[in-house]
C-alpha cells in the first residue's frame, strides 16, 4: 500500500483572528443576499483578520453552485479568499473532524457550525489567545445558545450588528 504524508502546516495567527461562518461569505458574494453590502462593509472594517476554514468555504460554495446556481459567484468567492490580504484559508489534519462529529451530536448542531467551534476552542487554547477566537455568523443562535455552557473557548461575532460576546462584561 503507498504511503502518503501529509505536511504539517504553521501558521502565523494574529490574536484578532475571525473564522468566518458560511452564511458570511455567501452574503459577501452574492449581491441578492440582504446582508450583501452589510458584509461587504463590515468585512472592510479591518477590526478582525478573517479567516475561512476549508468546512465553511466547501458549504458555502455548494450552496453558491447547488442551490443558487450561480457557479460564477463561487469562483468570485475562491477568488476573495485566494486574494492576498484578504483572508487566511486555514485547513487542518483529519482528526479534528471526528471530534466536530461528537460535538454536532452532543451540541445538535450541523458539522460545519461543530468544525467551527473545534477550530476556535483549540486555537484559542493552543496560542492562548484572550479574548478567544471570534465565529462571525449572522446565525448566532447556536453559538450564542452554547457560549459559556459548552465549556469551549469562543466568542460570537454578531454580523448583523457587528458586536461580539467578547465585549460582554465578565
Amino acid at each position: 500500500m503507498p504511503i502518503w504524508t501529509v505536511a504539517e502546516r504553521v501558521y502565523d495567527l494574529p490574536r484578532n483572528i475571525a473564522l468566518l461562518d458560511t452564511n458570511v461569505l455567501v452574503a459577501l458574494v452574492n449581491p441578492n443576499d440582504g446582508w450583501h453590502q452589510h458584509t461587504v462593509d463590515a468585512l472592510d472594517l479591518g477590526e478582525y483578520v478573517w479567516a475561512v476554514p476549508h468546512a465553511s468555504l466547501l458549504e458555502a460554495w455548494n450552496m453558491l453552485v447547488g442551490r443558487e446556481r450561480r457557479t460564477d459567484l463561487a469562483y468570485q468567492l475562491m477568488s476573495w479568499v485566494l486574494t492576498p490580504g484578504r483572508a487566511i484559508l486555514v485547513g487542518d489534519a483529519i482528526e479534528p473532524v471526528s471530534v466536530a462529529h461528537t460535538y454536532s451530536q452532543r451540541f445538535g448542531i450541523d458539522l460545519v457550525d461543530a468544525s467551527l467551534l473545534e477550530l476556535a476552542d483549540r486555537v484559542s487554547r493552543e496560542c492562548d489567545i484572550q479574548p478567544a477566537v471570534q465565529i462571525a455568523t449572522y446565525d448566532t443562535g447556536d453559538f450564542l445558545r452554547l457560549f459559556g455552557p459548552s465549556g469551549l473557548s469562543f466568542n460570537v461575532y454578531d454580523m448583523r450588528n457587528t458586536s461580539s460576546t467578547s465585549d460582554l462584561p465578565s
